[in-house]
């Protein structure tokens, strides 16, 4: 018996120490954190003025985006450097009881706007993953109703809206090995509204209920379907960390 006694203890005390070592660097790890912002801002929205108009009016020839909203109903930041030994998962996770509007673009004017902000466990994050969600939640009055992407403006002189309901989870990767929350405390996601009208030939849209708008949406709104299918292949890709 004091064999086993002599054989063990030095066994129960490693394990002592070893719990008593990761509690000490989860601890250390708790404490590690960096406040991040998380804003979604249109392409070139934090450049001066005379830059942001030209990004809002550079959509195709002849075309003006005039007004540019989203709904998004999640937001979420994960960590590259896991460690191994703990198994630690750093994440900014912001879970909406109700889809939000994002507005990227005002009345031609680039927009940005705080989307999520917290403490994050200092480290390489690699990825971001949002969701695009139809809005229900607002007025049936309010122009983002049932919508998930609205785009606005003009196509040589003629008004124009473009929409989608499409609910759809976006996964983008940070360029390079990641972003280093410890060094940065504003992460900026960016939507390339242009992208998307230059998949869209509005030279070729028809304004099939004759109302004096040009509509491209879902269900073959005033005939403009091909137009719709068009702007659903400029979606993948729109956003940019």
């Amino acid at each position: 018996m004091k064999k086993y006694a002599i054989f063990f203890l030095p066994v129960i005390s490693a394990s002592l120490f070893m719990m008593g070592c990761e509690e000490d660097i989860q601890n250390d790890n708790a404490q590690a954190q960096s406040d991040v912002t998380v804003v979604a801002r249109t392409d070139e929205a934090s450049e001066p003025e005379s830059a942001a108009t030209r990004s809002t009016e550079a959509a195709a020839e002849g075309t003006v985006i005039t007004d540019a909203k989203i709904s998004i109903k999640e937001f979420e930041l994960e960590v590259l450097n896991l460690s191994a030994a703990l198994n630690l998962l750093s994440e900014l996770e912001i879970e909406l009881k109700e889809p939000r509007v994002v507005t990227l673009v005002s009345e031609g004017q680039a927009q940005s706007e705080v989307i999520a902000e917290g403490k994050l466990q200092n480290g390489l994050y690699s990825e971001a993953e949002f969701s695009y969600h139809k809005n229900l939640s607002v007025e049936t009055s309010d122009e983002m109703y049932g919508k998930s992407i609205l785009v606005k403006g003009q196509h040589n002189g003629l008004p124009f809206v473009c929409w989608t309901d499409e609910e759809k989870d976006v996964e983008i990767d940070f360029e390079g090995e990641g972003i280093d929350v410890k060094e940065q405390g504003a992460i900026y996601v960016t939507f390339y509204v242009n992208k998307v009208m230059n998949e869209i030939d509005l030279s070729l849209a028809v304004d099939g209920n004759a109302n004096g708008v040009i509509e491209i949406g879902p269900d073959g709104a005033d005939g403009n379907a091909a137009l719709y299918a068009a702007m659903q292949a400029g979606l993948t890709g729109m956003a940019k960390l």
